[in-house]
C-alpha cells in the first residue's frame, strides 16, 4: 500500500469513515518542492493577526493530540467540535480559567457554553454530561464555530493559517492543511506532519 492510499480513510473516535482523498493540488497550497520555513510561518499564524480567542492555540492542540492517537490525517468537523467542546468546558467550568478575550463579545464557543450549561452543575468529569446537553452544545459549536466560510460560521479552520500581509491584505497560507467545508474535512499534509514542525503522525 501506498503512502497516498494509506490516508485515503478517516478514523474519528472509533469508526473509520470512507472520504474524498486529501487534496494537494489546489492553487493555494505550497509546493512540496519549495523551500519553506514552516518553524518561522507557523510562529507567524500564532503571534500575528487579531486573537480575540484562543481558538488557533485550542485547534493547533487538538490537530497534534489526533495524530498522536490516529493513523489518518483526514479529520472531521465533527470531531473537531466534540474536542472544543471539551476543552472549553474544562477551561470553563472545570478549571475556571478565565480568558483576555481584549472585546466586548465574548467568544462564540464560550457564548454556547453558557447558553447550554449555565445555572446547571457541573459535574466533576467532561464525561458524566448529560449526553442531551453535550450533543447540543456540540451541535450548537459545529453549525456556529466550524460552520461554512461562505456562509461567514466558519470561525476557525479558514481563519487558523492566515496572516497580514505588508500591505495589509490577509494572505492564507495552506502549509499545514486544505479544507472542505461542504465535506467538512480538513486535509492535514503528511510531508508537514510526519516530520516537520510538529510531532510525528504514527
Amino acid at each position: 500500500m501506498t503512502d497516498f492510499e494509506a490516508h485515503k480513510e478517516v478514523r474519528v473516535s472509533p469508526p473509520i469513515l470512507d472520504v474524498p482523498s486529501p487534496r494537494y493540488d489546489e492553487p493555494s497550497l505550497i509546493s512540496f518542492g519549495e523551500e519553506i520555513d514552516m518553524k518561522r510561518i507557523f510562529g507567524s499564524i500564532m503571534t500575528q493577526g487579531v486573537k480575540d480567542n484562543t481558538y488557533k492555540f485550542a485547534l493547533t492542540k487538538i490537530i497534534l493530540d489526533y495524530c498522536r492517537g490516529n493513523g489518518s490525517y483526514n479529520i472531521q468537523y465533527d470531531y473537531l467540535a466534540h474536542e472544543f467542546l471539551k476543552h472549553y468546558w474544562y477551561q470553563e467550568y472545570k478549571y475556571r480559567m478565565k480568558q483576555d478575550f481584549k472585546t466586548e463579545k465574548k467568544p462564540e464557543v464560550i457564548s454556547i457554553l453558557h447558553d447550554v450549561f449555565e445555572g446547571k452543575d457541573a459535574p466533576a468529569d467532561f464525561d458524566q454530561l448529560e449526553k442531551g446537553d453535550a450533543q447540543d452544545a456540540k451541535k450548537k459549536i459545529l453549525g456556529r464555530v466550524f460552520g461554512h466560510a461562505r456562509k461567514h460560521t466558519s470561525l476557525v479552520v479558514p481563519r487558523f493559517q492566515n496572516i497580514p500581509g505588508d500591505d495589509g491584505d490577509t494572505v492564507e497560507y495552506n502549509i499545514f492543511y486544505s479544507y472542505d467545508d461542504d465535506a467538512q474535512m480538513i486535509y492535514l499534509r503528511p510531508m508537514i506532519f510526519s516530520g516537520g514542525i510538529t510531532p510525528s503522525c504514527p
